[in-house]
């Protein structure tokens, strides 16, 4: 029986996934995985990031194959399954601010992107800015240096005439005040991707 056939029923499918057949998991990675690729970069806006999240869904697919129900489909699962990756990519980003900028510049700038894209991604832009503008000015310099303009610690010490501790220390009261700032709006752009995602 070939498992290349695009017409493969899915309930037949996941009666060999459970098996453990592999030629049914690269029909079910062949069939499914451009879909789950289209939908994971709408929100990431990265090929990269994209990638990694379907190459993730379908290992966590065969790692937990016997979960699936044979009267069930395999398209619910891995949509499902996908979305809770996108989200848990994105709170990972909210803890690195700079990711999540390059994230959300990603999605003013594509060529893809849709109304709900920009509203999400100019609410973020401009969290970030204000949270970084909260800092105090030379915890605010010290974080620009070593986060946005990529300088070592040696580097931005040298620059604001402080040392490399001083420098260590306020790079890790900034990320705390970032974190926390920016809590409630990666609160909303998760709560906006799940309505989205769900539609």
């Amino acid at each position: 029986m070939s498992y290349l056939n695009t017409h493969f029923e899915e309930k037949t499918l996941i009666k060999s996934l459970k098996k453990g057949d592999e030629k049914a998991f690269k029909a079910a990675y062949d069939l499914f995985f451009p879909s789950l690729f289209r939908y994971s970069i709408k929100f990431l806006k990265s090929k990269e990031l994209a990638e990694e999240v379907v190459h993730d869904v379908f290992l966590k697919l065969w790692n937990h194959r016997e979960r699936l129900h044979d009267d069930g489909l395999l398209s619910p699962f891995l949509y499902k399954i996908c979305k809770n990756h996108i989200l848990n990519t994105l709170e990972k980003a909210s803890k690195n601010p700079v990711l999540l900028n390059e994230i959300t510049a990603a999605q003013i700038f594509s060529k893809d992107t849709g109304p709900e894209d920009l509203l999400i991604a100019r609410e973020l832009e401009s969290s970030i800015k204000n949270a970084i503008d909260s800092l105090p000015p030379i915890r605010q310099h010290v974080f620009k240096l070593c986060r946005v303009e990529g300088k070592s610690y040696e580097e931005a010490a040298s620059i604001l005439g402080i040392t490399t501790g001083t420098v260590n220390s306020h790079i890790i009261k900034a990320n705390r005040s970032l974190k926390a700032f920016l809590k409630l709006s990666i609160n909303f752009l998760l709560i906006s991707l799940s309505v989205f995602l769900m539609n």
